[in-house]
């Protein structure tokens, strides 16, 4: 440790500061600045993993989020991703003050190398939706990835979903079946069906939505400031009367989908409660508040299927033939099907007769 700290504070100087509770904790965690090429320096924060050096630290940049590099940074956490997946990237006889001096800067202006991949903004809103003290696993909202509203503002979705009581909570799934502008013009059509359990037990509905420049996700205990939840909310109307009722507006931003290429992304916080709870309190009277999640975005369109096996998507304009419905051919079937087999013809010729238990009995 005495090795590392002498390291890091030939570059830190006066500024490197050790947190001692988490050394008395057996972490060492160190706060510090770091000067650039460009004069200005990065306020930053360090955590050494119990496998150090075989595994890298982690760096996160300190101060206003909305500062953070828009990539390879995360905005929830300023965590930065100096290195990439691959873990031969570190080297054991490099320290703290190495690596940020070979990376920093990189990572900060968007420069050197990275790996080929996108960083979707509906990414982090995913992870902060789980810490929602009302969030039910399994909730999702499906979109397209190849739709994009262009240069429209504004306007409003059809949503086909359901809503699932679970005590004081809800499970929500529902996918997004048309868009409009606000002047009515169609924008976008879904054409991937829906899950079985979706589409024998939806309702459908009308939200709005509407366009901004960029809305990072907050800290994953940052969302229970107002101001958050007012900027990703508007036009609260109940989309239904029933119990609970729900309200919902959508909030879309163009971001990086894949790696080098842009589109839309989209974010669905969902309010649910009593239907009283979304009307107007009248003076003298206490009102109550509806309860707030946001809904995880899934990707379901054509282009989504197989994206993460990109081999896969030659089975879309393919005829396949199985002969044989057993062991092997059973499960080869459904995930040929699961990855949009343009027609599948399955051949079995074969007697299903009943098993004889040991006891004499059909089983």
């Amino acid at each position: 440790m005495d090795f590392e700290l002498r390291d890091l504070a030939f570059f830190a100087r006066d500024s490197l500061r050790i947190d001692e509770d988490q050394v008395k904790n057996g972490v060492l965690c160190v706060q510090f600045e770091w000067p650039l090429a460009s004069g200005e320096a990065c306020q930053l924060r360090a955590v050494f993993p119990d496998s150090y050096p075989f595994v890298r630290p982690q760096v996160s940049l300190r101060g206003d989020p909305e500062m953070f590099p828009h990539k390879r940074c995360s905005p929830t956490d300023g965590n930065v991703c100096l290195l990439g997946h691959d873990a031969g990237l570190w080297s054991i006889e490099w320290t703290l003050g190495k690596l940020l001096e070979k990376q920093l800067a990189n990572a900060v202006n968007g420069t050197g190398m990275e790996d080929p991949q996108g960083e979707p903004m509906d990414f982090w809103w995913n992870i902060i939706a789980l810490a929602f003290p009302g969030y039910v696993d399994g909730s999702y909202m499906l979109i397209d990835t190849a739709w994009n509203v262009g240069d429209q503002t504004e306007g409003t979705l059809r949503v086909s979903f359901t809503l699932q009581k679970m005590d004081n909570k809800i499970r929500f799934q529902g996918a997004v079946d048309e868009i409009k502008a606000k002047d009515g013009t169609f924008l976008a059509t879904r054409t991937y069906p829906l899950p079985h359990g979706l589409e024998s037990k939806k309702v459908t509905g009308t939200i709005q939505w509407r366009r901004v420049s960029r809305f990072a996700p907050p800290s994953r205990e940052g969302w229970r400031d107002g101001k958050v939840q007012d900027q990703i909310t508007f036009g609260r109307r109940a989309v239904t009367t029933a119990s609970p009722a729900i309200s919902m507006s959508v909030t879309v931003q163009s971001m990086e989908l894949s790696h080098g290429i842009d589109g839309d992304t989209w974010l669905f916080p969902l309010f649910y409660g009593p239907a009283q709870s979304f009307q107007p309190v009248k003076q003298g009277q206490r009102g109550s508040s509806p309860s707030m999640i946001i809904v995880p975005t899934l990707r379901a369109g054509a282009s989504d299927i197989g994206a993460r096996v990109p081999s896969v998507g030659i089975l879309k304009d393919k005829v396949i033939a199985i002969f044989g419905m057993g062991a092997i051919g059973a499960p080869v079937a459904i995930e040929l099907a699961r990855n949009n087999c343009s027609h599948l013809t399955v051949i079995n010729h074969d007697i299903v007769e009943p098993m004889i238990s040991l006891f004499g009995t059909l089983s």
